[in-house]
């Protein structure tokens, strides 16, 4: 195989085990129902809740050799969670976070992450493919040969080793790098080991350097049994010199027996040792550290007391300055309020001076306005009366040069008229230039120089009667003119007389204006103290700065000189208290800094102290941590699982490994010791149980199926190997040497073992004898060896496994038997085997007292006698059949030392290798075909309760057909919907329930008959107590089976019964008419 093919295997192993690490699901384990627990004060922690579970032996057991789970289930929530006490009777969980009702008791389970197992075996397959161990990288996935071991001369303390034992342990001493002992069942392998370390012990010892062996397994059961093999006392009555320690949680050995080899209980007494060592010191200064931890708390005290009492003067001194500031407020408040009293009045006194002040400059304005308009008119008039005079004037003026006109006329007229008279020729005067050129023109003017006499004279006439009007005109006209002026003066007199009124009108408004003013002014003045003495918010400065103006009002003048003086003294006595006050605090405050210089002197004391403590500590801490190492760097063989090895490698070199149990260990598990060890010795037997890998999950199975070779064990592969090598030869024995003596089993037993198992190479020793006495009861006698209880009893599936609760009841009975026979003492040589999980609980939950578990964990033990209960009678999985079927059979029959029974079906027995089981049984013991008083459980139908004598089935077959044909009804959903809101489950039932209801017939669907089976009918008619059963098309031969028994128990019970076929549906009225009719 080159290098790559090695890296190649490699790494198809780390991929298998990054699948496993990536769909491992949690380990469950039930603890059932935990009860709240209110934590103390000491142990409060706001983010964890306690919880106290009450357990059994089988879960204290489980924890306490399983990893501390950190995952629990509460109610179906996952919180994070610590154990903080675990014994066989109770279980104390701190649950981080926990938000449910603490009111209420839940189921809980813890989720155990089993991941970290496979992280481990990848580290170690990585460390191998980091060529950090080349040679064990090409011996396990190369082609480098083995080189196994050298025969070497040894003593032996064990006198009674046979042959093969006495060779085994030759070579495993002179091991050069990898030894394989073969070692059947009860061959002695475990016996061999302690043999081994001491002649290596003895043989290797280089430089003065001691070499430690480590004693590992993939259980912690095959651990202990090596562990007591070691421990036992040789035959010449001396024990093993060699310092044997068994390391790591899960141990089944009694603390008290194997104190002197259990880790724990060399740590606890290291732990004392220091403990003892340190702790006198650490008492003396954690007692100093008392003494002056609690003079600093005295010192504290008083501080904290002068605190309290400058506090409570502070506080007295505050009350007292409140109540006089309080008192100064009210004061001022009183104060002020009398000044807002006082300043509202005045500026209201003002405010309504000023609205009459107002009011009367009104009325003034409207006087003066009305004056104003008086003067107006009779300026007007006066001007009118004036123009009017001088037009009057005028008009007399006019007539008085009318007047002269027409006298000038009238003389004219007069003087042509004597002219006439004197000269009655017309134009006499003219024509003979009598007349004077002015006269002459005159009479031109008036055109009187071409009148004649009469008309002259008529013209005079005229001009007098014009005259006369125009006098009589000029008299109207100059007594108008009297008149108006009269009237005129008058006018002027009474306007005179509104102008002075007027201008008293102007003066009282600008009076009373001025007063407004005033007074708008003065009310401006006392608002704006008003203000400032609202705004001063009891302030008395602001008060008094405010009103100083008010000193000069007599009426306030003494209430704030009387204000001032009051408020004066109450300041008086603020500043007198807060004077006391700060001297008080003054001499509380110097008490206060001794103090905390004295606390400051003991701080340091005690910081060295401190310093002292952790350096102690520290030491102590060291001596603490190198427990592990001191413990195990002192001892010669270190016991422990291959798992817990990996927790070794930083703390001691070790030369040799001898791994037990090695044909049960897979590969990388194998190489966590290993790729540490110089050398290894592998005990083990590929041809009994090989690795559990679990192989549910759909992304491991398809890889397993390609890669077959990784279900092989480091035993199987390196056999494989040795026995491939081209130089192998069968009786050489340097590489692999098998144990061919048993002392296990009687010879009927090993026998069967040997041929079927081992090709008969595997002999019986002859000091084999029998503890059990012969008897006529075949099964608790001596003889026969074997018995196979023929019987095929019902079972029933749980989750992934299987039980069979008659194959139960039958092993009690056998038990009882034997404890009939021997007594109780019996049932420590008793172990039930079973390959289910789930028939091995409910065997411990009927048979506390026995020892009992699956196959798989029974490898590496035994019992005097053995009942192996498959479970299973008909249905056979992986576990019945192949190399897994084999091996686990091998192990089944090989735990018993005087005593096998089988329980087995007749199809069991037809299986390979259970057909040669059962054909020598039946040569060499007694097959129990026949149902027996004792054994046989007394099984009723849990439905009818008749005695069952075939007991492969849960029912009678008339219960079991009733049943089918129940579920196959059962399996169809109430789908259709009748008119009266019942649901059915066909159409055929909807016209027959619609049909019911329609002719108001009472009726129940699908009602118990009052019988002990779980019947149903389809329909029950409580008024004809008469029942309906649909039957529909009956499609098979065993259905039409099925319903003749259902008709049988109607019949046998005496019910009443109307059957309706498919065909009744045509004429569903007459044929239940019919049948109705009849009851």
């Amino acid at each position: 195989i080159s290098m790559t093919d090695s890296l190649k295997k490699i790494d198809d192993y780390i991929e298998f085990k990054n699948l496993q690490i990536n769909h491992t699901p949690f380990e469950k384990i039930e603890i059932g129902f935990g009860k709240h627990v209110e934590l103390n004060e000491n142990e409060t922690n706001e983010n964890f809740t306690m919880f106290k579970f009450t357990i059994d032996k089988q879960i204290f057991e489980r924890l306490n050799r399983s990893i501390r789970p950190k995952l629990i289930e509460i109610a179906g929530k996952k919180y994070e969670c610590y154990i903080l006490d675990l014994n066989k009777n109770h279980l104390v969980v701190m649950v981080q976070n926990y938000d449910g009702d603490t009111n209420k008791n839940h189921k809980a389970r813890f989720l155990l992450d089993m991941s970290f197992i496979f992280k481990k075996q990848k580290d170690a397959l990585e460390y191998l493919k980091n060529d950090r161990n080349p040679s064990l990288r090409d011996l396990v996935f190369g082609d480098a040969k083995i080189k196994g071991g050298e025969q070497i001369e040894c003593t032996y303390e064990n006198k009674r080793l046979n042959e093969s034992q006495k060779k085994a342990i030759s070579y495993a001493t002179g091991v050069k790098d990898i030894y394989l002992i073969w070692g059947p069942p009860g061959t002695g392998k475990t016996t061999i080991v302690p043999e081994i370390i001491r002649n290596y012990s003895k043989c290797f010892i280089s430089g003065g350097k001691k070499q430690i062996i480590i004693v590992c397994g993939w259980t912690n059961t095959a651990i202990d049994n090596i562990v007591q093999k070691l421990c036992d006392e040789n035959d010449n009555g001396t024990k093993n010199t060699k310092k044997v320690i068994r390391y790591g949680n899960g141990t089944t050995l009694d603390n008290e027996k194997y104190e002197d080899v259990l880790y724990v209980s060399h740590e606890k007494r290291c732990i004392d040792e220091i403990d003892g060592k340190y702790d006198t010191e650490l008492t003396e200064l954690n007692s100093k550290n008392d003494k002056i931890r609690q003079k600093i708390k005295d010192s504290e005290n008083r501080i904290v007391n002068l605190k309290n009492q400058i506090s409570k003067l502070r506080e007295q001194s505050d009350v007292a300055i409140k109540d006089i500031k309080h008192q100064i407020n009210l004061d001022i408040k009183k104060l002020n309020d009398s000044l807002k009293s006082f300043f509202e009045t005045e500026i209201s006194k003002g405010q309504k001076q000023i609205e009459l002040y107002t009011n009367e400059l009104a009325n003034l304005k409207i006087e003066f306005g009305s004056t104003l308009k008086n003067i107006e008119e009779l300026n007007k008039t006066s001007t009118k009366y004036e123009s009017l005079i001088n037009e009057s004037k005028n008009e007399i003026s006019k007539l008085k040069n009318k007047e002269s006109e027409l006298l000038d006329i009238l003389d004219i007229i007069e003087q042509y008229l004597d002219f006439i008279k004197l000269n009655k020729i017309k134009y006499l005067f003219y024509l003979k230039g009598l007349y004077s050129p002015q006269f002459l023109k005159k009479l031109m003017k008036y055109e009187l120089h071409k009148k004649d006499y009469d008309s002259t004279y008529f013209y005079k006439t005229n001009v007098e009667e014009n005259l006369i009007t125009l006098y009589s005109n000029k008299s109207d006209v100059s007594a108008t003119i009297s008149e108006m002026c009269k009237l005129n003066d008058d006018i002027k007199k009474r306007l005179h007389d509104e102008e002075k009124t007027n201008r008293i009108l102007e003066a009282k408004q600008s009076s009373v204006k001025q007063e407004i003013e005033t007074k708008n002014e003065e009310s401006k003045v006392l608002l704006g103290h008003l203000v400032s003495i609202k705004k001063a918010q009891l302030d008395e400065v602001s008060i008094f700065n405010n009103s100083h103006h008010l000193i000069e009002i007599e009426a306030f003048k003494n209430h704030l000189l009387d204000s001032q003086k009051s408020i004066g003294h109450e300041r008086a006595k603020i500043i007198d208290i807060e004077t006391e006050l700060t001297s008080n605090l003054k001499i509380y405050a110097d008490q206060v800094g001794i103090l905390n210089d004295t606390n400051q002197i003991l701080e340091k004391k005690m910081e060295l102290i401190n310093q002292n403590l952790s350096s102690l500590k520290v030491n102590k801490e060291k001596e603490m941590e190198n427990i592990t190492s001191l413990i195990l760097n002192h001892c010669d063989v270190i016991a422990t699982t291959i798992f817990e090895t990996s927790k070794l490698f930083k703390l001691i070199d070790f030369d040799l490994t001898i791994m037990d149990e090695a044909g049960a260990v897979e590969v990388p598990n194998a190489l966590i010791p290993m790729i540490e060890s110089k050398k290894v010795i592998l005990l083990g037997d590929h041809k009994q149980l090989q690795p559990i890998i679990r192989e549910e999950k759909l992304h491991i199975r398809p890889y397993l199926d390609n890669h077959k070779y990784m279900k092989d064990s480091i035993f199987k592969l390196l056999k494989s190997k040795i026995d491939k090598a081209d130089n192998h030869n069968k009786a050489d024995n340097h590489n692999i040497l098998m144990l061919d003596e048993q002392y296990r089993m009687r010879n009927d037993i090993g026998d069967f073992v040997s041929q079927i198992f081992y090709d008969g190479e595997l002999k019986a020793s002859n000091n084999l004898s029998s503890t059990l006495s012969a008897s006529s009861d075949k099964v608790v006698g001596a003889e026969p060896q074997s018995v196979w209880f023929l019987r095929e009893f019902w079972n029933e599936k749980v989750g992934k496994s299987y039980r069979s609760r008659l194959e139960v009841e039958l092993i009690i009975n056998i038990v009882n038997q034997f404890k009939k026979e021997y007594g109780n003492r019996i049932t420590n040589d008793i172990a039930v085997i079973t390959p289910f999980a789930e028939q091995s609980k409910l065997i411990k939950d009927k048979l506390p007292e026995i020892e009992c578990g699956t196959v798989h964990k029974f490898q590496g033990q035994q019992s005097k006698i053995i009942i192996f209960s498959p479970a299973e009678s008909s249905r056979f999985g992986p576990l019945f059949s192949g190399d897994i079927g084999k091996t686990l059979l091998n192990v089944a029959v090989s735990r018993a030392q005087e005593k096998f029974i089988i329980i087995g079906s007749d199809k069991i027995k037809k299986l390979p290798n259970y057909k040669e089981l059962y054909e020598h049984i039946a040569k060499t013991g007694w097959i129990c075909d026949e149902i027996t008083e004792y054994y046989d459980p007394n099984y009723k139908c849990p439905l009818c309760g008749i005695i069952m004598y075939n007991q492969s089935y849960e029912f009678c077959r008339e219960c079991g057909e009733i049943k089918k044909l129940q579920n196959r009804k059962f399996n169809e959903k109430k789908i259709y919907k009748c008119n009266d809101g019942d649901m059915v489950r066909s159409n055929g039932e909807v016209r027959i329930d619609d049909w019911l209801s329609e002719n108001k017939i009472e009726h129940i669907y699908e009602q118990k008959l009052p019988i002990s089976h779980l019947l149903y009918c389809d329909w029950y008619l409580p008024k004809y107590n008469v029942y309906i059963e649909f039957w529909g098309s009956i499609h098979s031969i065993d259905e039409g089976a099925k319903r003749k028994y259902k008709e049988k128990v109607y019949k046998k019970n005496g019910f009443k019964l109307i059957n309706l076929e498919n065909d009744d549906l045509l004429n569903l009225n007459d044929r239940l008419n019919h049948e109705l009719g009849k009851l």
